[in-house]
């Protein structure tokens, strides 16, 4: 049984290869990236962790980015995918929570 690509992964290889992917697709997948990073968020914030201060507004970017994805440039795009990425690893790894890359 094949397991899909993780957030990261997806953010990563469709920064890579934007242009193929529809404006639809990308605009899910900065949704998803920013419902994730809220959820992180929200785990720091129960653990009282300060690190629930890193990149706080990023979700509310996400979202407003997807929703004016239309009138975006693809370099804007590839770089708020990578941003949001690299939100992810980062709040991933305060929570200590295992990178997709070394999932089996």
């Amino acid at each position: 049984m094949s397991q899909e690509p993780g957030i990261v992964r997806r953010l990563l290889t469709s920064a890579r290869t934007l242009a193929a992917t529809s404006r639809q697709e990308q605009q899910t997948l900065l949704r998803e990236a920013a419902k994730q990073i809220e959820a992180y968020q929200s785990l720091l914030a129960l653990y009282g962790s300060a690190a629930y201060e890193i990149d706080e507004d990023i979700c509310g970017r996400l979202t407003d980015y997807a929703d004016r994805i239309d009138f975006s440039y693809l370099d804007e795009t590839r770089l708020v995918m990578l941003e949001a990425a690299a939100v992810i690893r980062r709040l991933r790894l305060l929570l200590g929570i295992t990178p997709e890359s070394s999932k089996p």
